[in-house]
């Protein structure tokens, strides 16, 4: 039984783990299921899960879906039939529904073990080849998992044209699991597409030689003579795969694409009247029937079957269509027959967004979008251009080189944009836009100096000189920007535009009379340009003057033709500053009700709200905000953290993955989405957001700590002590013994993580130093020891609670189990609400037959219900009392959240053994003792194993 005993906590992460060799190890906060059901409907909810098994195994899905959805109705957090009512739909064709269940199990908890393949291949049927790659992660997975995992990420990648990823992923998958026909299914279907039929054959004989009878691989097998003219072994070969699967659309549709070919409409009729029976929404079905009209001279009929086919197209779902190149291209053949051709034109275009091989239009066309903000569709028209020749027209690279800036593709848009400036002999209008790239891009300096040489060379340069005053604003440098405002304003000293920018700062400078002159001057020259008037109340704000503020706003709302919006979320604002909260939230959301557009006062409503931790309405603002201006990072971060706090990982793995793209490489923030990457787990995200942050800033002391702590997780150990060691001289990097300490323990190597352990402790001693030595002698087998360390720290610190745990740890590997109690006991003491504490004394309570077992467990799982290892530890207390069917409850909930666990499938095992399952027993067993490492019973569950075989 796996028992979490300490956290220790540094900068970002200490040592990520590597399977289940030490009690000690980070903590891991499962969040609660939002659900409380009375025990009598978790009991009439766990019997309907059982029955869906049974039925499961028995080949009755429908039987079993009925009994899971009743499951799910008595208790809609029960993560085993969420997951296994997933994996029935998609095993009975409704990927979609598949997904719905599954991604709601993830949320609710369950390990992403037992849900990543069922999910990739419902993305794979739904055509969501980003969503396989970007939302399946290669995470720590099981061997077989992840090996199974890289092959689905290897198709995504051959659907998306990227062969070369593509082979790359089968081929790590091949290493991983080269007993599996699944990545030689995958390879020989990149030969297939690549026009290799030899070697495409060569792998599905290999994949069939492991798997006779492996449908995927006799389909492709089918698919291999159809592409080589072999019309009847395809015949075949597609029949043997309907034979195993009677209702395998592809095979079925391609069999019937033959029959029509060599004109036996009778026999493609057959197989298209199934499709139309058992897959109605299959609109290729009724085209092939439109064509066999067609051939037939049945206009009429050809027609009618063309309308029938464009209404299936209305039918499919958006986003299913948008990814489906054969449903894109037959909504273009449909409807070009049908004479609709704007449809088909729409189509057709969505078709060529996702198969990039068209010539781009024409120069005036990337011009038109560029005014439209359709930044997108200028890189699609225009980097194909530059790929295939060497433009020299300079107002291309810079419309192309604004385009990657808006779509914080910095280093992109500088090679462009670089080579436009030389290319026009400076012009403005590209230097400009240069300079803009380099400081949305992080590269302040570089877009001052770019800017600087225009103004200096042009000072009436307006677009040069008012970009450099609002990047000094931005800079926080007013007085640099008041000099380059002044040389601006020489000519024109009543340019409202730098009068404004002026005005602003002067309240940066704290020069608050001269701000209000100014502003006062803007009023009297231009009575309606309302901004000064919110400037002057700003002022009074800043001025302690909010009366006045309140007053001068609430004059300007009796005004007419003025932007009644910007002066309410003013008054929201200056009620805020007064401290009135509920009226500042009324005139934000006043605006936003009125105004469903408008940025501002959803930006502020998400601060306000966030502030006050109504996590929901903070949230709605935000996502409204993100819609209108999705790069904002600031309102992302709010995004992506109320994610968390809703225990969302998935959406907050979405909006962080999205962030870095937009933060370019922005030490500071990819170093702040690397610490919410790892807290949801995103280990290998956030080594590459640290890996951007170091790259851009080395001299980040943080950034490079939290690497190469990410770096030891992720056992990537060479480079890990290569980063370590180059900061050794580095005085303000003072943790290197620490670290190497970190790094040898990784490698196993016991006596050199000692010496930098005590190296480090002679230097600063701590209490986590100390748990890390402790830990050292721990994995080395030195129990004794350890404890002899921890007693004598604990002799000088004995409020160390992390030291006392360790202590207890380290009486329970040494099977002194009293002592453990007592040492846990104390701790408990100090935290009567550690539901982990709880659930490993209830261990210790079972292990010495004490009565309080099972309310200690009891307890534990009240705090923690959706904890794995607490809900392990009650269904196994409750199974040794004899309350079998509620401890199986339990037991199931924590296999859904620790699939990993051979521990867990033990006790699985025992329940099932003693509720005459015995062969479920026995297959739970077999998975159990085929894990690569040891369990706390392995032996009891050996001896069970033999006499289920007896039987």
């Amino acid at each position: 039984m796996k028992r979490m005993i300490l956290k220790i906590p540094t900068n970002i992460v200490t040592k990520l783990g590597s399977g289940k060799t030490s009690l000690l190890a980070t903590f891991v906060l499962v969040a609660c299921s939002p659900f409380s059901h009375v025990l009598a409907d978790r009991q009439q909810a766990a019997a309907y899960y059982e029955d869906a098994v049974v039925f499961h195994n028995d080949d009755k899905p429908e039987e079993a879906i009925i009994q899971l959805k009743n499951a799910l109705q008595q208790d809609s957090g029960l993560l085993a039939a969420r997951v296994l009512l997933g994996k029935i739909y998609l095993e009975t064709g409704t990927p979609s529904a598949a997904e719905k269940e599954l991604r709601e199990a993830e949320q609710l908890g369950a390990d992403r073990s037992l849900t990543a393949i069922p999910l990739a291949k419902a993305y794979l049927k739904q055509h969501k080849y980003a969503e396989v790659i970007s939302e399946l992660p290669l995470e720590d997975y099981p061997a077989s998992t992840h090996g199974e995992l890289l092959a689905y990420h290897g198709h995504a990648y051959l659907e998306s044209n990227n062969a070369k990823e593509a082979d790359k992923a089968f081929q790590k998958s091949a290493k991983l699991i080269p007993d599996s026909p699944i990545p030689a299914n995958g390879i020989a279907l990149l030969h297939l597409r690549s026009g290799d039929i030899n070697s495409a054959n060569d792998y599905i004989d290999r994949a069939l030689s492991i798997n006779p009878n492996n449908v995927e691989a006799l389909m492709i097998k089918a698919s291999i003579f159809h592409t080589a003219g072999q019309l009847s072994q395809a015949i075949e070969g597609y029949a043997t795969v309907l034979q195993h699967e009677p209702n395998h659309m592809e095979a079925r549709l391609a069999r019937a694409g033959i029959h029509l070919d060599t004109k036996q409409f009778v026999k493609a009729m057959t197989d298209l009247d199934f499709m139309k029976e058992h897959y109605p929404l299959e609109p290729r079905a009724m085209y092939l029937k439109s064509l066999i009209y067609a051939f037939q001279d049945h206009a009429q009929e050809s027609k009618q079957a063309l309308q029938e086919t464009a209404d299936i197209i209305e039918q499919l779902r958006p986003e299913f269509l948008s990814r489906s190149r054969a449903h894109l291209m037959l909504a273009g053949l449909t409807y070009h027959a049908l004479e609709n051709f704007e449809l088909a034109q729409t189509y057709l275009s969505n078709l060529l967004l996702i198969t990039p091989d068209a010539l781009g239009p024409k120069k005036l066309l990337a011009t038109v979008y560029t005014a439209q903000g359709k930044h997108d569709e200028v890189i699609n028209l225009l980097q194909p251009i530059v790929d295939r020749t060497e433009v020299n027209d300079y107002k291309i690279l810079t419309m192309l080189g604004k385009a990657y800036t808006q779509k914080s593709r910095y280093n992109k848009a500088t090679k462009l944009l670089e080579r436009a400036v030389m290319l026009s002999h400076d012009d403005p209008d590209s230097r400009v836009s240069l300079a803009v790239n380099y400081y949305t891009a992080g590269e302040s300096d570089k877009a001052v100096n770019e800017l600087s040489a225009v103004f200096d060379k042009a000072p009436d340069e307006a677009s040069a000189g008012t970009t450099l005053a609002s990047v000094y604003i931005k800079q926080n440098q007013p007085l640099k920007a008041l000099e380059v405002l002044e040389k601006l304003s020489g000519n024109t000293p009543d340019n409202i535009t730098y009068l404004n920018l002026t005005g602003t700062a002067q309240v940066m400078a704290k020069q608050m009379e001269a701000a209000r002159t100014t502003f006062e001057k803007i009023a009297a020259l231009a009575p309606d340009f309302i901004p000064a008037q919110i400037n002057l109340a700003r002022v009074d704000n800043l001025t302690d003057n909010t009366e006045q503020a309140r007053e001068r706003l609430r004059s300007l709302l009796t005004k007419q033709n003025i932007n009644t919006h910007k002066v309410m979320l003013e008054l929201a604002k200056t009620e805020e500053v007064a401290g009135n909260m509920d009226e500042a939230i009324r005139w934000a959301e006043k605006v936003r009700a009125e105004k469903r557009d408008h940025l501002g006062a959803r930006r502020y409503l998400t601060r306000i709200y966030h502030r006050n931790e109504d996590l929901d309405n903070a949230l709605e603002a935000a996502l409204e905000a993100k819609r209108l201006a999705p790069d904002d990072l600031e309102i992302m971060q709010i995004v992506a953290q109320t994610y968390i706090a809703q225990n969302d990982t998935r959406s907050a793995r979405t909006e962080l993955r999205e962030m870095n793209s937009v933060a370019g490489f922005d030490a500071q923030w990819l170093y702040r989405i690397a610490r919410m990457q790892f807290q949801i787990k995103g280990y290998k995200e956030a080594e590459y957001s640290l890996q951007k942050a170091v790259q851009e800033d080395p001299g980040f002391v943080d950034a490079q700590v939290a690497l190469i702590e990410i770096l030891i997780g992720l056992n990537k150990l060479d480079e890990a002590e290569e980063r370590t060691l180059a900061q050794i001289d580095n005085p303000e990097f003072s943790i290197t013994d620490r670290l190497l300490g970190d790094i040898a323990l990784q490698r196993g190597d016991h006596n050199k993580a000692m010496t930098h352990y005590q190296a480090a402790m002679k230097q600063a001693p701590t209490s986590q130093l100390n748990v890390k030595l402790y830990q050292a002698y721990g994995t080395a087998g030195q129990w004794q020891q350890a404890a002899e360390l921890m007693n004598n720290w604990l002799k000088q610190h004995p409020d160390d609670l992390n030291g006392r745990q360790a202590l207890a740890e380290a009486y329970l590997r040494l099977s002194d189990f009293q002592s453990a109690i007592s040492q846990y006991e104390q701790v408990l003491a100090q935290q009567p609400q550690n539901s982990m504490l709880l659930s490993n004394l209830a261990f210790l309570y079972l292990k010495t037959g004490n009565n309080k077992a099972l309310p200690t467990a009891q307890k534990a799982h009240e705090l923690a219900p959706g904890d794995a290892a607490v809900n392990d530890t009650l269904g196994w207390v409750l199974i040794n009392q004899g309350q079998v069917k509620q401890g199986l409850i339990h037991l199931r909930d924590a296999h859904s959240r620790a699939s990993h666990d051979p521990e867990i499938r033990y006790h699985i095992a025992v329940a099932l053994a003693k509720l005459g399952r015995n062969k479920e027993a026995s297959e739970e067993l077999e998975r159990a003792l085929a894990a690569p490492h040891a369990f706390d019973g392995i032996e009891q569950a050996r001896q069970l194993q033999r006499q289920l075989s007896d039987h």
